[in-house]
Parts: C-alpha cells; structure tokens; sequence
C-alpha cells in the first residue's frame, strides 16, 4: 500500500481493527524502561505488518529508532524513516512496517508503577475488538491451565510459606506483570523466549527477586530454575511466544515442587 506522504486519509481505526482480528496476529515483542517519573515501551515490528495502537487518551512523543513504514496519525499518513521523532495527538496510530521497525513510547509515571495493565488504563483506551481478542486468549489459556495448576499434590505449605517469607530484591528481568486467570498478578512473557534462555534472576542470596513473586505454578510449568554461584535464575524450559496482536505473552510459570532444591526449609 502507497500513499502519498502527509496525504489526508478517513480511516477509522475501530472499523479496522474489527477486520483484522480475525487474521493470523503478528509477534510484536515489548519492553518496559523505567526511570523516575517515567515509563518508556518499546515494541519490535516486523516487516510488512500492518499495527493498530490502543487510543491514547492524550498527546504524546514516539521515537521511531530503527526502519521505516507509512504512519497514519492524526488524519494524515506520512513515510517515516529512523532516526525521527514524532509528536502524535490523543487517538489511536496506525503502521504499515515496510522494514523490520522499532519503535518507542514515552509516557508519564509518576508513581513509578511497575503494574502494566494499571499505567495502560491510564494512557489508553482499549477497542471492543482488541477486548474481545484478548477475553478470548486469556480463555484458551485459562481453561488449559484449570487442570494444570488445580493439583498441588506435593508441594508442600512450609515451602511455599517459606519463599512468601523471603525480603525481596530488585533485580532486572524481562517479563512483565499483569492479572494472571491462575491467580493473582502473574509473570508474562512480552516478547519470545527460546528454549533455555535465561529470563531473569529468581532467587539472589537469602531474597528472592520481584520476579519470583509473581511466578505462578503448573504442574506441566514452561520455565524450570536453574542456579549459578549464589543466584537461582529463571529459564525457559521451551520456546514460549510473547504478545500475539498486541495481546500480552504466554504466562511463565514453574513446577513448584522443585523449590525444594533451592530453599531450606525450616522444619
């Protein structure tokens, strides 16, 4: 698709989204920067996909820091290329990504929250077909964890006790927190993790890490712990698939009967 750039176009985004959930969803992997007062996202796009955004409820500056494609925002469709930055109005944006892109959101935090879902519902407002997309994922995904997660046989309280015991430590990692359908906030996947790849610090010294809160288990987990020196680490035990149509990840979870190779327990 051509158009002439800064050409004025009349395409509504929500007519447009509607026609594309039903396609085959593009891996679009994500990452969170955080520093005081600000939260940055960060999205991989491959080429040839074409990328509806959620409406941000305000004006904001982007960063489109590798590739080019034809931006629709504000009215308008223009060619942008790297390196530039540009200025965008409340609503939503499209992309057609003519080469692999990358591209970058600043937005407000002034509460330094880590909770994705939390800082979305404040930046933006999420289409009813993006919504029903998501209710759908998160359903296939619940129903074939309800078997999964429902047998703790052998894993013990003392051990799960244990590690709800443990200070925690701030450590890097590259997952993402959001409302889990086993339970309560769980660890996500915000981009692809091949197998055996080391997602992040579980358990440093006598703490475990923010990221080891939120892991869920399952009795058949997708992630196994692994240690090195005095540090327990995360790692993918199979190739796990990050955000599918702007969706959020595979949900990471352990087995965690296995906990018993890595904390004492006190009897």
């Amino acid at each position: 698709m051509l158009i002439a750039a800064e050409s004025p176009v009349n395409l509504d985004p929500a007519i447009i989204a509607a026609g594309l959930v039903g396609l085959p969803q593009t891996e679009c992997p994500v990452v969170h920067h955080f520093s005081d007062g600000v939260c940055i996202r960060e999205m991989a796009i491959p080429a040839g996909t074409f990328i509806i955004g959620h409406a941000h409820k305000k004006g904001g500056i982007n960063f489109l820091l590798k590739g080019s494609g034809v931006l629709f925002v504000d009215g308008k469709s223009m060619q942008v290329t790297a390196p530039q930055m540009i200025y965008s109005g409340a609503g939503s944006k499209m992309m057609h990504a003519l080469t692999d892109v990358v591209w970058m959101n600043v937005f407000p935090n002034p509460e330094n929250s880590h909770d994705i879902e939390a800082l979305e519902s404040v930046w933006a407002e999420k289409s009813p077909s993006f919504l029903a997309l998501q209710k759908e994922m998160l359903s296939i995904e619940s129903d074939a964890r309800i078997v999964d997660v429902a047998n703790y046989s052998g894993v013990s309280d003392e051990l799960v006790s244990c590690l709800n015991k443990m200070p925690v430590a701030q450590c890097d990692h590259m997952a993402e927190f959001r409302q889990s359908p086993i339970d309560g906030c769980g660890a996500f996947a915000p981009m692809p993790f091949l197998k055996d790849e080391c997602i992040g610090k579980y358990i440093v010294g006598n703490s475990k890490t923010e990221l080891a809160s939120k892991i869920n288990h399952a009795k058949t987990p997708n992630c196994y712990l692994s240690m090195v020196g005095d540090a327990v680490y995360l790692v993918a035990m199979k190739n796990i698939h990050g955000r599918l149509g702007g969706s959020h990840g595979e949900e990471l979870t352990i087995d965690y009967r296995t906990l018993e190779n890595f904390i004492e327990v006190s009897k």
